[in-house]
């Protein structure tokens, strides 16, 4: 059976429109290569699922949130962030002026895993959904079960 492609963007573009219904400042959408490009810069595999977050909005202006306080960071953000960092957890994200922070993990090409991060040795980063379409599911659903309280 076929996959509808428009299913598979759905929770991407559902995020963007909670977004905006919160007046979010929100980036325009990235191309492919600003995607691939940052990624690149990253030394990050990239995942279809991101690059799928990613072509809906480039994410939020540098440093807004939404109204549970959670940042979408921008590419450039997200290279800026990552720069020195030795991980196999890429930061994309954060809640509360960097309280914690939201990771991804390549795991095959069409799926990234997402984390909780607390940047601390003592809590290791936490799995909290098996691919970014789960992970924005649950965001908007129920901001508290991923850590992203009001």
């Amino acid at each position: 059976m076929a996959t509808n492609p428009a299913s598979t963007d759905e929770p991407y573009h559902l995020d963007v429109n909670y977004w905006r219904s919160q007046s979010v400042p929100l980036l325009p959408a990235a191309t492919n290569e600003e995607i691939e490009a940052a990624f690149a810069r990253s030394n990050c595999s990239l995942s279809s699922d991101v690059r799928r977050l990613y072509a809906a909005t480039g994410g939020f202006s540098d440093y807004a949130t939404d109204d549970n306080s959670w940042s979408l960071w921008s590419l450039d953000r997200l290279v800026r962030e990552n720069h020195d960092r030795d991980s196999d957890h890429l930061w994309f994200a954060d809640w509360l002026i960097s309280s914690h922070v939201y990771a991804i993990r390549f795991i095959s090409p069409d799926t990234s895993a997402v984390f909780i991060d607390h940047n601390d040795p003592r809590y290791p980063p936490m799995q909290i959904a098996d691919n970014v379409a789960g992970f924005l599911r649950k965001y908007v659903d129920d901001p508290g079960s991923v850590e992203a309280w009001k």
